[in-house]
């Protein structure tokens, strides 16, 4: 509120024995502090005051009952004195009022079309005030104009996550294209396989590496998955290889008549979960690589198996609508989720335990709550970037040409984003609690897909296919001072 051309911040037990002077400090004031505390830093203030309604009405009883001081006050604000590197906003213009945005609102028209804006990303805080003026005069009809006073020195954006997403370095490959790749646990080394009988093992920020056989010339690595201690890779003639580490040995099995198509390690890290011809899954030892159990699912084709955080059970991706989870400790079907997309083609459970995330044909991701399988959320990604065609479509229309549909996808450490690789192929970043596009990457390649990509446990690193002979290791702000 203004009185005798100050800006003053009404306490909520202000009353009418309250002395003005002494129990309402001033804006001047309050940026003066923070001025002399930090005078180096950015610093913001945000006024979502100058209310009608319920305001209006305090505001007369102060002038009925008070003394003097309060017959001069008024509902409304005059222009502040702003020091260095500061940004003031205010709900409303100088001399107008601001809505409370209705009875059954739980925040003011601004405060609203604040929150909205700031989700938003890739946005300096120049644009964030911009946006929430022009929504804030549209639903006003001008009764209500945001206003700023600005001295602000350097560049201010509100996103909330530093993601992996600047280019650092390549990696070349004794392959053509990658299919598959994981880091291992705790360390900047990671596992690569691809359309050749080569195993690669690349030590990021390092020229240290190290490449294996995994089969005659004819053969090539479908997937690969690793721990501290295993290293485990399928290749396209059914033939589990596992290389211990400890014991610096390597033996191999004949798992599957033909291609693997998917493998996922348990949590615990001793028995590995395979599928490959018609569905089959089998559970086998890492130890040993003994046949625990055989399963026939009854999925014609599994693109992608996970392991839920807790090891109780595994989610298995397929065609024909499938998407279901069997139980690991009984080897029976737990569940079959509600799933409305032909195609799922890839699936991540985040660390925390809380969410699960599929990949589908068009562009969608599905966020789903990992206790019960209910779907939470659908990302649509043609919302955020071009050139969604749908498989579904192609058929309808032999000319079109796939693109975008989710191939590969990963959960940050802290749950938070979503790593995404699609066929255009574009490397997308996500936030997933407010469904928000982060960063788009569109890679220059068209002969390949993002078929795998893989983020470090420190969430530091993200290494995924790239062009030919190429793997893309892209990183976050944070990480590359840290290397400077």
């Amino acid at each position: 509120m203004e009185s005798s051309g100050n800006n003053y911040l009404i306490p909520c037990d202000f009353n009418e024995d309250s002395d003005l002077n002494y129990h309402a400090p001033t804006l001047d004031f309050i940026i003066d502090s923070f001025a002399k505390s930090f005078p180096n830093s950015a610093k913001l203030f945000i006024l979502d005051a100058c209310r009608n309604d319920g305001d209006k009405d305090f505001l007369d009883s102060l002038k009925s009952r008070g003394a003097g001081n309060f017959k001069a006050m008024n509902l409304g604000q005059v222009k502040p004195e702003t020091n260095n590197n500061t940004l003031i906003a205010f709900a409303t213009a100088p001399g107008m009022k601001a809505s409370d945005g209705g009875v059954n609102s739980r925040n003011g028209l601004y405060t609203k079309h604040l929150i909205e804006s700031m989700s938003q990303y890739n946005l300096s805080i120049e644009d964030v005030f911009r946006l929430v003026r022009e929504q804030v005069i549209k639903d006003s009809d001008f009764k209500q104009i945001p206003w700023e006073h600005s001295s602000l020195l350097k560049s201010f954006s509100f996103d909330y996550y530093d993601v992996p997403c600047t280019l650092v370095d390549t990696i070349t490959l004794p392959f053509d294209t990658l299919f598959s790749s994981q880091f291992i646990p705790g360390t900047k080394s990671i596992a690569l396989v691809g359309n050749s009988n080569r195993f690669l093992i690349q030590t990021l920020n390092s020229y240290e590496s190290s490449v294996n056989i995994i089969g005659e010339k004819s053969v090539h690595g479908e997937v690969v998955r690793v721990t501290d201690r295993y290293h485990l890779v399928g290749n396209s003639e059914g033939y589990l290889y596992c290389y211990d580490n400890l014991d610096n040995t390597v033996k191999s099995t004949k798992i599957f008549n033909s291609v693997f198509f998917a493998m996922s390690i348990s949590t615990n890290c001793n028995e590995v979960v395979l599928c490959g011809d018609g569905g089959v899954l089998k559970n086998l030892s890492v130890d040993d690589l003994s046949v625990i159990f055989v399963k026939d699912t009854g999925i014609n084709n599994v693109f992608s198996i996970s392991h839920t955080v807790d090891g109780d059970s595994i989610l298995l991706c397929g065609d024909n609508y499938e998407l279901v989870v069997y139980d690991t400790k009984n080897h029976q079907l737990f569940k079959k989720l509600e799933n409305d997309c032909f195609y799922s083609n890839t699936a991540s459970f985040s660390p925390d335990g809380k969410l699960l995330a599929t990949g589908h044909d068009g562009g969608i991701v599905k966020i789903w709550d990992r206790d019960n399988y209910k779907l939470l959320k659908t990302i649509n990604l043609p919302k955020y970037i071009e050139n969604i065609v749908s498989i579904i479509e192609i058929k309808k229309d032999a000319g079109k040409v796939p693109t975008n549909h989710i191939v590969s996808l990963c959960f940050t450490p802290d749950s938070n984003v979503l790593a995404i690789g699609t066929s255009d192929p574009s490397l997308v970043f996500v936030d997933v609690k407010y469904s928000q596009l982060i960063k788009e990457i569109k890679l220059d390649f068209s002969v390949s897909q993002i078929y795998s990509l893989s983020i470090s446990d420190c969430g530091d690193y993200l290494v995924c296919s790239g062009h030919k002979r190429k793997a893309y290791v892209f990183s976050t702000n944070k990480a590359i001072k840290s290397d400077s």
